[in-house]
């Protein structure tokens, strides 16, 4: 018998400025609590994938945004829930700064600091084959299945052999297919 299983479509935005992305920290309570993201959300019943992002742009950091392309995809499972996570190119006006209306940080960040961030493991994965990260595994930090929490990846650690891991990535607009 097979147990139902939430699944939840997510998006998010790769914004990039002057060789920096901009990355937000989630909030000190919820699931997730206090990871970095690139900014994302829930993609509701009726919503648009571009619809949600802009939505959520605008109510996490006060921006408005131009959602491009794809840039990559992936489907996580999490202990009781799955997502398809869908990142987009996207851009802001060079006279917007985001703000912190809906989030606990927000920081531009280049791609080789990114892995001085702990992210969520859907968005992890996402974000070190976007920049050709290759992590140590004696020391990449990722979400924990034990909410609150983050922990050390090791290729001991059970949660490190067990993921599944599924990306697809996608060409930058112009880039031969």
């Amino acid at each position: 018998m097979n147990a139902f299983v939430p699944h939840f479509r997510v998006v998010a935005g790769l914004i990039e400025r002057h060789g920096r992305y901009l990355i937000t920290q989630r909030s000190s309570s919820g699931v997730l609590a206090g990871l970095w993201e690139f900014p994302s959300c829930q993609v509701e019943t009726g919503e648009t994938d571009e619809t949600a992002l802009r939505r959520d742009l605008r109510s996490r950091v006060g921006i408005e945004v131009d959602v491009g392309v794809a840039a990559a995809s992936r489907t996580h499972s999490y202990d009781g829930y799955r997502v398809d996570l869908v990142v987009y190119r996207a851009t802001i006006p060079s006279s917007q700064e985001p703000q912190l209306v809906g989030t606990a940080d927000v920081r531009w960040v280049k791609p080789q600091e990114l892995e001085n961030y702990a992210f969520p493991s859907a968005d992890q994965s996402t974000t070190d084959l976007l920049f050709g990260i290759s992590r140590d595994q004696g020391c990449a930090q990722t979400y924990s299945e034990n909410p609150g929490t983050s922990e050390i990846l090791t290729p001991t650690n059970p949660l490190a052999m067990t993921k599944t891991v599924s990306l697809t990535p996608r060409p930058a607009p112009g880039a031969p297919s």
